[in-house]
């Protein structure tokens, strides 16, 4: 009887070492210094950006001369900012007119924009300009008055 005691009371002290040990690592002492966060990330605390919809896919046609990426998002939003064009397959880091600057090629283009999309017209067109385009825009849902970004990829890789 006296070892059963002697084993009970060891098997307790176990557990109230296991369970101030867990207790301190989930609950810090220096945890009651500072407030309590929200660990939820929402993607436009992640990019710096908000969050962008796709609004289906752009198009490309060639021209006799250059080429045109057109893109047209529904007409029941309401624009609220101009169109932006973006080559998305780059990256951040890489700046297209950089790119052009290293191979001594000057491009021109001419930026179309309508109520509802926009086109993007090269006026001759090299190997260079072979990539993913995004066009971008913020609309408000005339609906709810929810604020939207969508966007808009043009796959633009002729066969020269």
């Amino acid at each position: 009887m006296l070892r059963l005691l002697s084993l009970l009371s060891v098997a307790f002290y176990v557990v109230l070492l296991v369970k101030t040990t867990l207790s301190s690592i989930y609950h810090p002492s220096w945890q009651q210094y500072y407030p309590q966060r929200k660990w939820t990330l929402y993607e436009e605390q992640i990019h710096y950006r908000p969050a962008r919809t796709r609004a289906g896919f752009g198009r490309y046609r060639l021209l006799p001369v250059g080429a045109e990426l057109i893109c047209d998002f529904p007409d029941n939003l309401v624009t609220v900012s101009n169109i932006i064009w973006e080559r998305a397959d780059l990256g951040d880091n890489n700046s297209l007119d950089e790119i052009y600057r290293q191979h001594g090629i000057q491009q021109d283009y001419i930026l179309f924009t309508r109520p509802h999309g926009s086109t993007l017209r090269f006026l001759d067109i090299t190997p260079l300009d072979r990539g993913l385009y995004r066009c971008i825009v913020t609309a408000l849902e005339p609906t709810s008055g929810k604020r939207l970004t969508l966007f808009q990829d043009v796959h633009f890789y002729p066969i020269f």
